[in-house]
């Protein structure tokens, strides 16, 4: 989901040190071959301390805690112009983190090899005027020799339910070649939907973000993805983040959670959901 890591999240990292967004779920990414997010800002030396700027420290606390892919297609990764976006690029790919997408611009993928499965990653942002579906249905028809993850900052803000236009750009992306879509931007988890056998989930929520003043926006779904020749399984994770600590949410929170989940989300799916882990034949 969205990771936000300036604004009172950065001055929490000031007073206890940048590993503290991570601290409470630093087992979670391991021994995972991708970790991604969606980066919600802008690293910069700069313009750090300024609105959803933040410190080039963070990139060290990014590797430690396993991240390896990282969404710069977004609403907030342009907000101090071209020169900042590059250094931001810059910074990343010196450590080795790789920065997907741009936030006015259809991009290229990111392309993985996983045990010999190619996995081909696109961010877009659909936020922007400037999104063009016709260009990002054309830019998947190249790939689809690979599993192919488009991650899409889209839909309106504090809506559980995804909206119309999210669902005709999901479904046209389906069409040409994705096999699984990501959302987020709307801060909140929304429903998942089964699409001609293809997953898309609407919005993951806020990983990171200091937006505490709904439950919604401190809860988030993180989801791990398992492919094999047969099957992707997919397992559910739901989190909750008090003060910009994600967490794996207590146990007998969880299936109240899950439930509420599969209930706003396609049928077919409502009883895999409520057991946090769906499998789908490839």
């Amino acid at each position: 989901g969205d990771m936000m890591l300036g604004n009172y999240i950065g001055d929490l990292m000031q007073e206890d040190g940048f590993e503290y967004p991570f601290q409470k779920i630093e087992q979670f990414p391991r021994g995972v071959d991708l970790v991604f997010a969606n980066l919600e800002g802008v690293i910069s030396e700069k313009f750090f301390g300024e609105h959803f700027a933040f410190s080039p420290r963070i990139i060290g606390a990014l590797q430690r805690h396993h991240f390896t892919l990282l969404s710069l297609a977004n609403n907030h990764a342009f907000d101090f112009g071209e020169e900042s976006f590059e250094e931001m690029r810059e910074h990343l790919g010196a450590a080795d983190i790789a920065a997907v997408g741009h936030p006015r611009k259809i991009t290229e993928p990111i392309i993985r090899e996983v045990n010999g499965q190619a996995i081909a990653l696109y961010a877009f942002n659909a936020t922007s005027p400037d999104f063009d579906l016709a260009e990002a249905e054309n830019a998947l028809y190249q790939s689809t020799n690979s599993f192919t993850i488009v991650s899409i900052h889209w839909g309106i803000e504090l809506s559980t339910q995804a909206d119309s236009r999210q669902r005709e750009i999901a479904h046209a992306l389906i069409e040409r070649g994705a096999d699984l879509i990501i959302g987020h931007h709307p801060h909140v988890v929304q429903d998942v939907e089964l699409y001609k056998n293809k997953l898309i989930f609407y919005s993951l929520g806020n990983f990171i973000f200091d937006q505490f003043f709904l439950q919604e926006t401190r809860e988030s779904l993180a989801v791990s993805l398992e492919l094999s020749s047969e099957n992707l399984t997919v397992r559910l994770f739901p989190l909750r983040g008090g003060k910009g600590q994600p967490q794996l949410m207590q146990q007998r929170f969880v299936s109240q959670w899950l439930q509420e989940l599969a209930a706003r989300s396609t049928p077919h799916l409502a009883e895999q959901m409520r057991q946090g882990t769906i499998v789908l034949t490839r």
